[in-house]
């Protein structure tokens, strides 16, 4: 059975660079499934109104529905499991106004049941919130560091009932060591083993 994997956190947790790790470290026994808002953020979508800002969400939860459908398939080919840079509910943290789930005709226990484990990393922000500021996380993040710590919170909320949530927190001081933390809990849970 494929087994599939969210790694989520606050922006500027690592995830994106963790996801890189892995790929290099595990090529041949999982599947990745890149960040869906980088992906639609080439595409210039405006974000200024919150139609616009609408629309974007719209565009990263309907491309990541389609990607883990399809990545799921070369997974099951390749008998791999999968491991999503964010998941479906993360845009929920974003989403500007009513109900995420009911705009999407879903709810959160759906969506938890695509996904066999959640891994949660802390954002430099909470972590070390005076290197925020002078680390670059991504070309898609702008938030500021209150912005990210409040980003993170509202991720946490989101995730927090998923029946299996595994935390990742504290300061580490280089990718490395946050690299090792998530690849204890993916041999725990028999993901690249």
């Amino acid at each position: 059975m494929i087994k599939k994997v969210v790694l989520t956190g606050g922006p500027c947790s690592g995830k994106t660079s963790v996801l890189n790790n892995i790929a290099t470290l595990f090529p041949e026994r999982v599947v990745l499934i890149p960040e869906m808002a980088s992906l639609v953020a080439l595409s210039n979508i405006p974000r200024d109104s919150e139609l616009d800002r609408l629309h974007f969400q719209t565009a990263i939860f309907e491309l990541q529905l389609f990607y883990e459908q399809l990545m799921h398939a070369q997974a099951d080919r390749l008998n791999r499991n999968i491991i999503c840079d964010r998941g479906t509910l993360d845009g929920a943290a974003y989403w500007p106004r009513g109900d995420f789930c009911q705009a999407f005709k879903t709810t959160r226990e759906l969506e938890y049941q695509k996904y066999d484990l959640v891994i949660f990393l802390s954002s430099l922000s909470s972590e070390l919130p005076e290197k925020y500021a002078a680390v670059e996380c991504h070309s898609a993040r702008t938030e500021s560091a209150q912005e990210a710590l409040a980003l993170q919170e509202k991720l946490l909320n989101i995730w927090s009932a998923h029946p299996n949530i595994k935390y990742i927190q504290g300061s580490f001081e280089n990718i490395a060591d946050k690299v090792q933390a998530v690849l204890t809990i993916l041999l725990a849970e028999n993901i690249i083993c």
